[in-house]
């Protein structure tokens, strides 16, 4: 049995779970990559969805106000928002990630982006948390927030 203050996992194991979560991100992100620029069809959705999905957001929040009256579920998605915005910032500027077609040679940009950080991306994040927050007020609704967040991220 551990006694306090001594890790279960050592340093090493940690270090190889860390190097093998990164392994395990630069294949998918090679992967994604590579899948979606194969052909001009799957190039041009993945250029919709990047540039499109935040929006599509914003909307589907104006849906829960439009839909359910809950003014106060809306504020509570745009206090997350806020939230989610300042901590995402302030975790990208103490472990900061660049962005895969900076770092990567065999990734290619799929649309004009700055070459600032990558992780954690804040509109994936505000997304998945409205979703949460919606689906108090509007079940379906908050689905499919968190689903469009997800393609965001993917995208």
């Amino acid at each position: 049995m551990a006694r306090v203050g001594q890790s279960i996992l050592s340093e090493s194991m940690l270090e190889r779970i860390a190097a093998g979560a990164a392994d395990l991100d630069t294949r998918v992100a090679v992967w994604a990559n590579v899948s979606a620029r194969h052909d001009a069809a799957r190039r041009a959705v993945v250029k919709v969805l990047a540039e499109r999905l935040a929006a599509v957001e914003v909307g589907l929040m104006l849906l829960v106000l439009v839909g359910s009256g809950r003014r106060g579920t809306v504020a509570r998605m745009l206090a997350a928002v806020g939230l989610i915005y300042g901590l995402s910032d302030l975790l990208g500027r103490v472990a900061p990630r660049e962005r895969p077609f900076v770092s990567l040679a065999a990734v290619e940009p799929l649309v004009a982006h700055s070459t600032g950080r990558s992780f954690p991306s804040r509109h994936v994040a505000s997304g998945v948390a409205m979703g949460s927050i919606a689906s108090g007020a509007q079940p379906g609704l908050g689905v499919v927030m968190t689903v469009v967040a997800g393609l965001l991220g993917a995208a």
